[in-house]
Order: structure tokens, then sequence, then C-alpha cells
């Protein structure tokens, strides 16, 4: 029954986007509980390091919500043009090393390739991925009864931080709004969720890693996120 509704009532926004937005336009943020009346300023950023290579500059962050102190360990290859650039958002489950040649630990080509054409480009980890992992035993959280009602879930979590991610490259004075972002493997749902959510993001290039987004053992196995089937998970989103 609840399907049922949610389809007649995405089926009715395909006739009146705006009209949609503006009444279903909190869903998708209250079902993940993220942020959404944050802004650049809101965000805060601590630069680790910055060097410098023959065609680009490398800045090490890690930026942060003022209110919440979450960290978000953030990677910004940007080119010595003094112009503003464009720029891309990469995301990948795997976090920043899924864009590193691992036998050279060089950037791999198709990051060359955007730099070239004048983007600047960024990667982040993602909450529990890269940074947030020790070298020695997978870092993961510690469950307690009624985990989910207190506290957000690994994929909420991770929207949050792509979402921060946004906001905090369009308030850099240096580079010209809005960011693209490019989501691969399972990270590309969560980036088009945060697109949607965020509206500052364009244009979104999702990878669905051809997973049977139809089947709700898919997005339990994947996206833990109690609700999203009934709001319209990523039809609500597109």
């Amino acid at each position: 029954r609840r399907r049922s509704a949610r389809d007649r009532h995405l089926a009715s926004a395909k006739s009146g986007v705006d009209v949609f937005r503006n009444k279903d336009n909190l869903s998708l943020a209250i079902a993940l509980s993220v942020d959404v009346n944050m802004c650049g300023k809101d965000i805060g950023g601590k630069c680790l390091a910055m060097d410098r290579e023959s065609d680009f500059v490398i800045e090490r962050w890690i930026i942060s919500r003022k209110c919440v102190g979450d960290e978000v360990p953030l990677l910004l290859y940007r080119g010595y043009d003094p112009m503003r650039q464009k720029v891309v958002l990469l995301v990948s489950e795997k976090g920043k090393v899924e864009f590193i040649d691992e036998a050279t630990g060089e950037l791999r080509s198709e990051v060359k390739q955007l730099i070239q054409e004048g983007y600047a480009v960024a990667m982040i980890d993602l909450f529990l991925t890269g940074e947030y992992q020790s070298p020695w035993a997978e870092v993961k959280r510690k469950q307690t009864n009624y985990f989910d009602t207190f506290h957000r879930t690994r994929s909420a979590e991770q929207v949050q931080d792509i979402i921060t991610a946004i906001l905090w490259l369009d308030a850099r004075r240096d580079l010209q709004p809005p960011v693209a972002i490019v989501g691969l493997g399972k990270a590309g749902v969560l980036s088009l969720f945060a697109g949607a959510i965020c509206r500052t993001a364009d244009p979104i290039v999702a990878d669905l890693a051809n997973l049977d987004l139809t089947d709700d053992t898919v997005w339990e196995e994947n996206y833990y996120i109690p609700s999203i089937r009934s709001i319209g998970d990523i039809s609500n989103a597109i």
C-alpha cells in the first residue's frame, strides 16, 4: 500500500517538478537526518599540507561542520591559473585511493585529464573509509540497542560528508560554482542523494553499480536508511 501511494505521488511530480520540489523537498533530508541549513561559513577547515607539482597544487584538508566537529579528509588539486576554476568532486566507496594509481602513487589518467582541461579536482574519504580506517583492523561502529533511533546510519553519515564537501567547495573564492559530482561504485547512489538535497551540485554523474534498486534486500545490505524506500528513494532524488 505504501509503495503504490509513493508511486502515485512520484507520477504526479512528472507534470509539475517545481510543485513537487516545494512540497517534498525535505523528505530525503529528514530520512537521512542530514543538515540542510548550512552554508559555507558554517564549515571550517584545517589545511594540513600544501605541495606544488609542475601542473598543479595539492592541498590536504580536514573539513568540519563547526557546530558538530565531525572531520572529513579532503584532497584538492588546483591548477596555477589565477582565474576561478570549475571544480569536480570525486566520490568512491573506497575513498580517495580509488583515484590514485596504487603502483605509482600518481593520479589516474582520467583525473589528470580533468586538471589539464582546467578543472580543480577534489576527493574525500567518506565516513568509515580511507583515513577513517586503521592499518591493523577495520574500524567498526559500536552497536547498541535501537542504534538507528539515536544515530545516523553509515549511509546517512556518508551523504552528510558529501554535502559538507559540496558546500565547502562552493564557498571557496578561487573555485567557480556549481560543484560537479562524480560518484563511483556504491557511492553513486549516495552522491545522487547528496546532490538532490544540496541543490548546489550540477551536474551529477552517478554510477548505480549494476544494483537492482527495486529489491529491498539490496537497500538493506548496501544503503541501510530507514524509510528511504517509502518516500521514493532514487526516483524521488532524480
